[in-house]
């Protein structure tokens, strides 16, 4: 029976994950409108005309992570792009692709987020993981988040309003742009990342935010950079982007000490995604 549930959980995160790199079509609108606090200006990054010239930025990392408090390491890939929604609303979609592995076990995570291109406003999410405890999901919409663990803790199931003001830690690679060149906020609430797949803490977690110049090597190069720094009594979160709009992300150090660092950047046409799911820049376990 657990090589049955086994089998049955590859097919069907097989079938989600070419269901997450393909279009899904326009972003939802309607449902609750958001909170006055959750509502941020147009930011020049996600007003910039590059984003109308039918391309995805597609950007790829080597990973050092920890799973179950152990060492593992990996690769990313962070890809963002404009999707028009309904009644003429931009959207951008950013998809996040992490693959690790440990001690022979192979752990695939993907994160598809859609929010608003001109206020930053989180619409929907859809987060896959699996792993030995079978395939976890989360999905926002219309303000709910709908948990299913693995097959492993299938007990854990439920629904919650997702808190609207909190920005997702997973999609903080691409939101904290927002701040590379405008006023910092004094402080930002951060939902825990859904990536993991065990939705252990559901809790937003407010951090300080505090900002500086530097100049990092990683594989890619050496870049100058704007650091974006939160920090929330003994948790810290570093993200660099590059200091060249539209500021794509360089290096993340995690809470945990876990990292990504930049090897490649570049602009994809959407054709070329829809054709190939990316191939060759997408890692090799959904090609």
């Amino acid at each position: 029976m657990k090589v049955l549930a086994r089998v049955l959980a590859v097919l069907s995160f097989a079938a989600l994950v070419v269901w997450l790199i393909a279009n899904e079509g326009p972003a939802a609108s309607g449902g609750r409108p958001p909170e006055p606090a959750a509502r941020r200006g147009p930011a020049a990054w996600r007003s910039d005309p590059i984003w109308d010239d039918h391309r995805a930025e597609v950007s790829s990392y080597e990973v050092d992570w920890r799973l179950r408090g152990e060492p593992v390491t990996g690769r990313a890939v962070l890809s963002i792009e404009r999707e028009p929604g309904e009644g003429g609303t931009d959207a951008l979609r950013i998809r996040q692709v992490r693959d690790l592995g440990v001690g022979g076990e192979e752990i695939q995570q993907r994160a598809n987020l859609v929010l608003g291109r001109g206020d930053g406003v989180l619409r929907r999410v859809t987060v896959a993981s699996d792993g030995a405890g079978g395939l976890a999901t989360a999905q926002l919409s219309r303000g709910r988040l709908e948990l299913r663990p693995g097959h492993d803790a299938a007990e854990g199931e439920r629904n919650l309003t997702y808190p609207v003001a909190a920005l997702p830690e997973d999609a903080l690679p691409v939101l904290l742009r927002d701040w590379v060149t405008d006023p910092l906020p004094p402080s930002v609430d951060v939902f825990p990342s859904l990536l993991p797949g065990d939705f252990q803490r559901l809790d937003p977690i407010a951090y300080s935010v505090s900002r500086a110049s530097a100049q990092i090597t990683v594989p890619a190069g050496t870049f100058r950079v704007v650091e974006l720094r939160l920090a929330s009594g003994g948790s810290r979160l570093l993200y660099d982007f590059d200091e060249r709009a539209p500021h794509p992300l360089v290096r993340l150090v995690s809470a945990d000490g876990g990292e990504y660092r930049l090897l490649s950047s570049e602009r994809v046409s959407r054709a070329a995604q829809r054709r190939t799911g990316d191939a060759g820049r997408l890692p090799s376990a959904i090609r």
